[in-house]
């Protein structure tokens, strides 16, 4: 078998450090029209770019994320590298929206079709809901932000031309209590969000019309650019990275770990393989995930190979093999295809 080396591997890069559980690459993850209309991803799958829209005073455009959102307790820091290109845009106009709406059913109609409440911003103790208008990062959500080129903290007072990470803490989020509080997007632990940008039925009514839930829910950005900073006629907005961590020190790190890494989507231990791992490989039929921080799996696969960077045979199995630390290339084979992805174990 030939040697191995990083640059010659078309592969994705498992990290196991505890303060980087799930990033997102944004091939495959960002998107327009509600969601429907994927944005075009640079050639090493590491930004996605978005061009905005003239408008009333300000150039626009809004972005979604295209896939299911595993949102945890533990790391409720949400982070976000951009950079612009024939703009600047002021992170005191930049908003955030994170959308999560329910209605409850309420029995039937005079034809027998179920009556859903018609307040879907009603809070109700076992579905909670979270408000569903644009907030701005600086001053509605209290977010920390910082620059990569610099040391200053910037706090929106500025027209923004290079490089920065937002830091947005979750548990800023508010709910639809009537006192609007904060903290309520984990009230019942962490949150499985669905990317629906219309209400679908996630729990059936009874045959009484009763015990029925719908939800439609989404987390994207609102990008923004006054007019008098636009020097081009097509000027964008790119996403390098997003993901989320434990602590907000945390958010350069990751960033310049992805920076420096092959790209694409790196996985959260325990998550489901269909919720965490779409995308991430070459090669469609054979996902490949690490399980734990330590085992790798790849779900019905026929043989699952760990090898040093050096080309030596570490170990093999069928579909799962638990690994020490250390630095593997991992190669898995079912029904003829193949994925090779390079893991780091620690």
């Amino acid at each position: 078998m030939n040697k191995f080396t990083f640059a010659a591997i078309a592969a994705i890069a498992f990290v196991g450090t505890a303060g980087a559980q799930v990033r997102w690459n944004p091939a495959n993850s960002w998107a327009t029209d509600n969601g429907k209309t994927m944005l075009p991803v640079s050639e090493d799958g590491k930004c996605a770019v978005n061009k905005l829209a003239k408008g009333n005073g300000q150039w626009r455009n809004d972005i979604r994320y295209a896939a299911t959102a595993n949102l945890t307790e533990e790391e409720h820091f949400l982070v976000v590298q951009t950079t612009t290109d024939g703009c600047a845009w002021n992170l005191n106009d930049f908003k955030f929206e994170y959308m999560l709406q329910r209605k409850l059913s309420e029995g039937l109609n005079e034809d027998g079709s179920v009556k859903w409440g018609g307040n879907t911003d009603s809070f109700h103790e076992s579905y909670p809901s979270f408000r569903g208008d644009k907030l701005k990062v600086v001053d509605q959500y209290g977010a920390e932000l910082f620059q990569l080129l610099g040391s200053r903290v910037n706090d929106g007072t500025d027209d923004v031309y290079s490089e920065d990470v937002i830091v947005i803490d979750l548990n800023k989020v508010q709910g639809t209590d009537e006192d609007k509080s904060e903290g309520l997007l984990f009230s019942a632990g962490d949150v499985y969000m669905p990317n629906f940008n219309g209400f679908e039925t996630i729990v059936e009514p009874d045959a009484s019309g009763l015990g029925g839930v719908q939800q439609r829910s989404w987390m994207g950005f609102v990008c923004i650019a006054k007019d008098a900073t636009v020097t081009s006629d097509e000027p964008t907005f790119t996403i390098h990275y997003t993901g989320t961590v434990a602590d907000s020190s945390d958010a350069l790190m990751v960033c310049e770990e992805y920076a420096n890494g092959e790209g694409g989507q790196e996985v959260r231990d325990g998550d489901e393989e269909e919720s965490s791992v779409a995308g991430i490989t070459a090669e469609e039929n054979v996902k490949v995930y690490l399980k734990n921080g330590r085992t790798a799996v790849a779900p019905g696969a026929d043989s699952i190979e760990a090898y040093s960077v050096d080309g030596k045979l570490m170990g093999k199995g069928v579909d799962s093999l638990e690994l020490a630390n250390g630095i593997y290339v991992i190669k898995a084979e079912k029904n003829g295809a193949v994925s090779t992805v390079k893991a780091i174990v620690r």
